[in-house]
């Protein structure tokens, strides 16, 4: 199985299609854990659906483990036997935040604003005396 990205600081959500033959499926139990390091997090699976797919919530993590890879597997428990059916590796991400901050610059001062005026055309005034006749 390829691996699974989780958000560190949000909470996740994975299903898995789990079938049972051979036993009374509606009589096991499945469970998501993750081995980090000398700690194990084993989350619950419930049932979503009659199609055997199986759903493990998992809750922020931001406070209890390091962004990194872990390794998870599912465990299910039928009739007094255990399987893992599946292995797989998780990385738990931090979330990309971007920040932009205003830079604000001090107001001009009137000491500092100098303002002129050239004058360009001299025969406007002609013109306007004509238009207004």
């Amino acid at each position: 199985m390829e691996d699974v990205v989780f958000d560190i600081s949000e909470k996740n959500q994975i299903d898995f299609a789990i079938h049972v033959e051979g036993a009374n499926a509606s009589s096991s139990n499945a469970r998501l854990v993750c081995e980090c390091g000398d700690v194990m997090y084993a989350f619950p699976g419930r049932a979503i659906s009659e199609l055997n797919v199986v759903r493990f919530d998992i809750p922020e993590m931001n406070d209890r483990l390091k962004a990194g890879k872990y390794n998870c597997k599912v465990e299910v428990f039928v009739e007094n036997r255990y399987f893992t059916p599946a292995e797989f590796v998780a990385e738990f991400k931090k979330t990309v935040n971007v920040v932009a901050e205003a830079i604000v610059k001090q107001p001009v001062t009137k000491n500092d604003v100098n303002v002129t005026a050239n004058v360009i055309r001299k025969k406007l005034a002609n013109i306007d005396k004509k238009i207004s006749r």
